[in-house]
């Protein structure tokens, strides 16, 4: 065990920074051994700290310590279905896409009334788009997959809507 230890001090006393420096022969080989040691310790560093997050986080009970501590899963787990797999992701109210694009169109629309026409009709963009946004809200509440089923309108009639007199079958 003695032995052991010195052997391990005496390697590492050797392959330090300090004292890499090829055989003190002074060429340039030195600032590079210097760097890669450096770098290496870096690297390993990194590793070291990776593995110690993935040891702890296994020790937590959550349903992903599996995946940090790399053990296999146990028999029978399940993962949980992601919410925005089966409903429509909302923000405000209202479909998160929709809203964000609404929100965004009216503060262009308001920044464009403060440079053209003023400061006073700056607060008409603000209205406009709450009026909006309530309307989106409120085909949300009716209907939370409305978007899905006008795409899917669209797609298939086109811009024909109401009563049709025919039907295609396939």
């Amino acid at each position: 065990m003695k032995r052991t230890m010195i052997i391990v001090a005496g390697g590492l006393l050797l392959m330090s920074a300090r004292a890499s420096c090829a055989g003190t022969l002074g060429i340039p080989l030195d600032a590079f051994l210097t760097t890669f040691q450096t770098w290496v310790v870096g690297l390993g560093l990194i590793m070291g700290l990776v593995g110690l997050v993935g040891y702890v986080g296994g020790l937590f009970d959550n349903p992903f310590a599996h995946i940090l501590s790399g053990k296999e899963r146990p028999p029978g787990f399940e993962a949980p279905i992601h919410r925005g797999v089966w409903e429509p992701i909302v923000a405000m109210g209202a479909p998160r896409v929709w809203t964000t694009i609404w929100l965004v169109l009216w503060l262009w629309v308001a920044l464009l009334f403060l440079t053209v026409l003023g400061f006073r009709w700056v607060l008409l963009p603000p209205v406009a788009w709450a009026l909006g946004q309530g309307v989106l809200i409120l085909l949300t509440q009716w209907d939370p997959c409305w978007v899905d089923v006008g795409v899917a309108h669209l797609c298939r009639h086109g811009t024909r809507w109401g009563y049709q007199s025919f039907y295609d079958a396939g």
